[in-house]
């Protein structure tokens, strides 16, 4: 046997143990998921805010119920999906918002809306990089250069006496771990 032949059978006996190692999914979708369209924080709380108690769906969402409409008319090429029983670019939506604006975790979502981690993880990116394409050129234009940058730090100096910085983010709490052996210096 030469070297190439060894190389190879190596690699596959590596490749089958790993195959046999790997978790297999006894159910596609965990029973508590499949009361969605019921129990789901969409269907059950979402939808009647937003029809009834538009005060509230602002706080929830950051935005009017008008505002929420636009944005869902203008992302919907881009999320609206072909499964009759998938998740509607509303609720798309409405779980992204909720990650944005009430800073939780993506667990969190998942168990309130009734849908998997993945899933949620997979909608909120999916979701992001279509708002990003639709309002980037409009509202989300970068500076264009070393001038522009100054401006809007003066500007958020001015404004909230902050210096050095050029934005702020409000309802996602941003983690960071601190460096080895700094104490409490990040505390």
């Amino acid at each position: 046997m030469d070297i190439d032949s060894v190389i190879v059978a190596g690699v596959l006996f590596c490749y089958l143990i790993s195959k046999n190692r790997r978790k297999k999914r006894l159910v596609k979708t965990r029973k508590i998921n499949t009361e969605r369209a019921t129990k789901g924080f969409y269907r059950a709380y979402f939808l009647p805010m937003k029809a009834n108690d538009p005060g509230q769906f602002h706080k929830y969402t950051r935005m009017s119920v008008k505002a929420f409409n636009n944005l869902l008319n203008m992302l919907m090429p881009y999320l609206k999906r072909r499964i009759s029983d998938g998740i509607n670019a509303e609720e798309r939506l409405a779980i992204t918002l909720h990650y944005f604006s009430q800073g939780t975790t993506m667990q969190t979502i998942a168990w309130k809306y009734h849908v998997g981690h993945s899933t949620v993880h997979y909608i909120i990116k999916e979701t992001s990089v279509a708002i990003w394409e639709v309002l980037s050129s409009q509202y989300l234009r970068p500076p264009a250069s070393q001038e522009d940058w100054l401006k809007i730090a003066e500007e958020f100096e001015r404004e909230w006496n902050f210096p050095h910085c050029i934005r702020a983010l409000d309802g996602k709490h941003v983690k960071i771990q601190a460096r080895a052996k700094s104490g409490s210096l990040f505390f």
